[in-house]
C-alpha cells in the first residue's frame, strides 16, 4: 500500500485526481513473464503449437509470424545398386545408335529434382536449345509435387520490340513425384518453333 494514495477496493487513487478515476495496482509475480515467452517487439506472447503462426499479444497489433512454406521436400535416398537415369540412357542409345544420347522418355524416373534439370540440360545441349524452370504446384501438405522444366523460348516476351528469345515454344517436361519420394517424367513435348542452335559457340549463350 503506498503511502501517497488512498486505496479503495483494491484501487489506489492517485493524489489530485479526481475523485472516480483509479487505476489497478497489480503485484510484482502477476507482472512477471515467463523466459522466453518475449516477442521480438518485446511485449508478452502466449504459447502456441508448433506449425502454427506465432501471435503476440494485442499490444503489437495482431503481429504474426508468418508461416514459411514452400521448403524442399523430402527427396529419395540414392541408391548404389539403382541405375541412374543417365547410365539408362546411355545403353539406350548404344543399343539403337540413332537419335541422341540423352533422351527424355516418358517414364524416366530420377532421385532428386536437380538431378531431373541436369538430366534435361544435356539434352537441350545435344539438340541445340536452353532450359529453365516454369510452373510448379504445391501438395496439400504444401510441398512441390510438379515441376516443369520448359524451352528457353517458351512463353511471351515480357515488353514488346525487345530482344527477348521468347516466342511461344511448347517444348517442355513435367514431372511428378513417385510414391518412393522421388521424381519421374510424365510428359514430354518436343516441338520448337524456332532454328535450334548447331555449333557449340551458339549453344554457349543459352542458359
Amino acid at each position: 500500500m503506498s503511502t501517497n494514495g488512498v486505496e479503495v477496493n483494491g484501487m489506489c487513487a492517485a493524489p489530485g485526481a479526481m475523485s472516480g478515476s483509479f487505476f489497478p495496482v497489480e503485484s510484482q509475480d502477476s507482472m512477471s513473464v515467463p523466459k522466453g515467452a518475449v516477442c521480438a517487439a518485446g511485449c508478452a506472447r502466449p504459447p502456441v503449437d508448433a506449425g502454427v503462426g506465432e501471435v503476440c499479444s494485442e499490444g503489437t497489433s495482431g503481429w504474426m509470424r508468418r508461416v514459411r512454406v514452400g521448403k524442399a521436400p523430402e527427396e529419395r535416398e540414392m541408391n548404389p545398386n539403382m541405375i541412374s537415369a543417365l547410365e539408362l540412357s546411355v545403353r539406350a542409345y548404344a543399343e539403337k545408335r540413332d537419335g541422341t544420347v540423352v533422351y527424355p522418355s516418358i517414364g524416366t524416373s530420377f532421385d532428386s529434382l536437380d538431378e531431373a534439370y541436369e538430366f534435361y540440360n544435356l539434352y537441350s545441349w545435344e539438340c541445340g536449345f536452353g532450359v529453365r524452370l516454369a510452373k510448379s504446384r504445391l501438395n496439400v501438405e504444401r510441398k512441390r509435387c510438379m515441376q516443369e522444366i520448359v524451352c528457353a523460348c517458351a512463353g511471351k516476351p515480357l515488353r514488346e520490340n525487345s530482344r527477348s528469345t521468347r516466342c511461344g515454344c511448347n517444348a517442355m517436361i513435367r514431372l511428378l513425384r513417385s510414391n518412393d519420394k522421388g521424381w519421374y517424367i510424365a510428359e514430354h513435348k518436343d516441338d520448337h518453333n524456332h532454328p535450334l542452335s548447331l555449333t557449340c559457340g551458339h549453344k554457349m549463350h543459352w542458359k
